[in-house]
């Protein structure tokens, strides 16, 4: 079997396709579990519950500071763990929280993590008080290739 430069090329570009576009997350507000979830604000008890049918399977709680609302925990019963359920939870109070006008603190490291897949929320992200759980943004594949070579430019 011979391979050509062409052939080569045309597969390193599939593959190229292929994982960009499993690095490319989907906006915050398209993000839907496997369920067919309600998310509900239950503010007498400072916690966004993930309920399916009449059971509630996830929370992420929430405390006021000043102006501004501490995400602390999320939370995801074992049985439906996987399924995205704490990521449409998020996403629900992020939306939340934006058409507010509030700013957030993040001490739950799966919100730290999801705004780092998200970098259209970090505005959200209080810049004084932005919490434990804050994450940087992930950065693109080409930024961190030019990191990569200007360190190796450093090491050597």
């Amino acid at each position: 079997m011979t391979i050509t430069l062409e052939a080569e090329a045309a597969n390193c570009d599939t593959i190229h396709e292929s994982l960009s576009a499993e690095m490319t997350a989907p906006k915050h507000a398209e993000v839907r579990s496997d369920y067919e979830l309600t998310i509900i604000n239950d503010a007498g008890r400072s916690r966004w519950i993930a309920v399916l049918g009449a059971e509630g399977i996830g929370s992420l709680t929430y405390r006021y500071v000043d102006d501004r609302v501490v995400l602390l925990n999320t939370w995801v019963d074992h049985n439906f763990r996987n399924h995205g359920v704490a990521q449409e939870m998020v996403a629900y109070a992020l939306d939340e929280i934006k058409r507010r006008g509030k700013k957030i603190t993040v001490i739950c490291p799966f919100v730290g993590t999801f705004i780092s897949r998200h970098p259209e929320l970090v505005e959200l992200i209080d810049a004084v008080h932005a919490g434990s759980g804050a994450h940087r943004p992930m950065q693109a594949y080409a930024d961190l290739e030019a990191e990569i070579v200007e360190f190796e430019k450093d090491i050597h």
